[in-house]
């Protein structure tokens, strides 16, 4: 009798380039040289900003835009941000090909990338940031590899507590509903995934199934922001100060690696203002690490006043550019007040009660089990105690696992897992190329009412949904669909004789919620001159 071999991964070898345990996305430039990661924050002489927000403007500007607009980012040199990320990317890669070499191994030919969960931020069409991402991500890496893949970052951190890890919670032949948190730098990402009893991969298909994802840019640089801003405030006396203060905070958005060209549209105060601003962030980094690493009671109600505190040296009049420093003390009491209130209230728990209430939706009443931890901003461990007291009823049968290990290592340790996976089984790994919020379609002919259609699949790889208003399930596969059409079939409750209104949602079923909507530009068609209907 043939018996079904498993996939055993015992170890996962981490490479560190630089000798650094991780390296932070930073670049600074002297003319045409650069240097990167934990030497780029070290301010050198004749060198330009310290460059750390470019993952994200890979996906805010387009193609064309992020290879085009170039930017000062020193006294001698211009780069485009798709350029700094090829930069960056050539330098790592660079040092880890020695490494690999030294070791006897061949540099590899197929690269995965981990990626943000589509980033939502008010106001911008869901899913272009991720195709931007995707686009400008290949161009930093085209020569290097003869195949590029993506891997959501969620993902990555499922596939090393199950396979990597092995926690015995998540032990084979038991089903597991899993909120995956990974709480980075830049991005909060969020994702909802079902495995079957089945523990480990078969051939028969794939084992787990993403059912809900969000991100949103509020981790550590936004941390960061939120306790410069309070430190900042509390030490200026004068209200005009502190109301020209916020409006120079609401008008820059994000100070991480401000170049020369934004700068330029501010004001000589202004620029003073964010000159000063931005070396405060830096020092309020150091200072949120510190004081993290020295407290050992994380509840939320701990005394903490044997923690380590923090002096903080800031401008006394931050529009004054080399005036006289005072130092303001940050202390763990203050860090766990703005987490809790600054970020937790105002961001991070409705983002995560979103994808839970998406997920919903379709685990038919089964409840999450397991919470899936990972991140540097992870180790703010008033994360899990916040979790426990304001989402107990959403998480009344879960579990919020821990571990001993980097969380920063957590979501390249599953990449690599991931990859071997891929490997074994020749083909998508669990998440090649699959759907994680269902995709629904509202259709409004002629003003009517909203029309929630019975969609019938005309290609036989397409799933038949029996949901109204429902095109895809989530953890519907792709793949075979790539460069060829996807078509259905739905009777409406009226002809649409002028026009039809049509609004792509993810995992909503509310055309208003701007946050769910696909096509917020364009969402309604013409009906064309003498059209007849079946």
């Amino acid at each position: 009798m043939a018996v079904d071999k498993k996939l055993l991964i015992s170890q996962v070898k981490v490479l560190r380039p630089f000798e650094q345990q991780a390296v932070p996305t930073k670049i600074r430039y002297s003319g045409k040289k650069f240097v990167v990661g934990r030497d780029a924050e070290v301010v050198q002489e004749d060198s330009g900003s310290c460059f750390e927000n470019f993952k994200v403007e890979l996906g805010r500007l387009s193609r064309t835009q992020a290879q085009t607009a170039l930017q000062n980012v020193s006294s001698r040199h211009r780069r485009s941000v798709v350029g700094m990320t090829m930069d960056f990317l050539t330098a790592v890669l660079e040092e880890t090909k020695v490494q690999i070499q030294a070791g006897g191994d061949t540099f590899p030919k197929k690269v995965l990338v981990a990626e943000p969960l589509s980033l939502e931020e008010e106001g911008a069409v869901s899913g272009q940031w991720l195709a931007n991402y995707r686009s400008n991500i290949r161009t930093a890496l085209s020569g290097q590899f003869e195949d590029i893949d993506f891997l959501p970052e969620p993902f990555a951190v499922f596939q090393y507590y199950r396979y990597g890890l092995r926690h015995p919670i998540l032990a084979e032949g038991q089903k597991h509903v899993a909120l995956v948190l990974d709480f980075g730098g830049g991005t909060l990402d969020i994702s909802v995934i079902e495995t079957t009893a089945d523990g480990d991969i078969s051939h028969g298909g794939k084992n787990s199934r993403p059912l809900s994802a969000k991100s949103i840019p509020a981790a550590g640089f936004y941390i960061n922001q939120r306790l410069a801003e309070d430190i900042l405030f509390s030490a200026l006396p004068n209200k005009d100060d502190k109301a020209n203060a916020r409006k120079i905070i609401a008008k820059v958005k994000s100070f991480q690696g401000l170049g020369d060209d934004e700068k330029s549209l501010l004001g000589d105060r202004e620029k003073v203002f964010v000159d000063n601003f931005v070396d405060l962030l830096a020092q309020v980094e150091s200072a949120k690490v510190r004081i993290c690493n020295s407290i050992s009671d994380w509840s939320l109600s701990a005394n903490l006043h044997g923690a380590v505190s923090h002096l903080v040296r800031l401008a006394e009049d931050p529009f004054i550019r080399d005036g006289r420093k005072i130092e303001v003390p940050l202390r763990a009491e203050r860090l766990r007040e703005v987490f809790e209130s600054r970020v937790w209230d105002e961001k991070l728990r409705e983002a995560i009660k979103t994808a839970i209430t998406r997920a919903q939706q379709e685990l038919s009443g089964v409840p999450i089990s397991v919470v899936l931890l990972s991140g540097g901003s992870t180790n703010i461990r008033w994360l899990k105690r916040l979790l426990e007291r304001d989402l107990k009823i959403q998480l009344q049968h879960a579990e919020i696992l821990e571990i001993s290990e980097n969380y920063q290592e957590v979501v390249a340790k599953g990449l690599a897992i991931e990859c071997a996976r891929q490997f074994y089984t020749e083909g998508d790994g669990d998440f090649g190329a699959v759907t994680y919020n269902r995709l629904n379609l509202a259709l409004r002919p002629d003003g009517k009412d909203i029309d929630w259609c019975n969609f019938r699949p005309l290609e036989a790889e397409l799933p038949r949904c029996e949901d109204s208003g429902t095109l895809l399930p989530s953890s519907t596969s792709l793949r075979a669909f790539l460069d060829r059409p996807m078509r259905w079939k739905a009777r409406l409750s009226s002809a649409p004789r002028t026009d039809l209104e049509y609004h792509y949602l993810k995992s909503s079923f509310d055309p208003t919620d701007l946050n769910s909507v696909h096509n917020i530009v364009g969402n309604s068609v013409r009906t064309p001159r003498g059209t007849a209907f079946g």
